[in-house]
């Protein structure tokens, strides 16, 4: 299910994505300030079990994640989010 808009910056599939069916949940984030910032996210993103790419747009300020089916929750993705130190917003 996709909820947003498409975003500039990304990191490479896994290997294992190949053509399995994946959830791509968006988000508009809050408080990244800079480059960094959205890297960060990116990484705390992909270490969680199941994702397969991750793609951060700083200026537009949006996260795109797509993973398996039984991968993360939105709740869960939530929670990284903000324990990352990003708001989500509601536009």
């Amino acid at each position: 299910m996709l909820h947003g808009f498409a975003a500039s910056r990304s990191s490479e599939p896994k290997a294992d994505e190949g053509t399995a069916p994946t959830v791509t949940s968006s988000f508009h984030i809050e408080g990244m300030s800079c480059p960094v910032c959205a890297a960060t996210l990116e990484f705390q993103l992909s270490k969680l079990p199941g994702i397969y790419q991750v793609t951060i747009s700083f200026d537009d300020g949006t996260a795109v994640v797509r993973s398996s089916p039984d991968g993360p929750s939105e709740a869960s993705l939530r929670a990284t989010i903000e324990q990352a130190g990003f708001r989500i917003s509601q536009k």
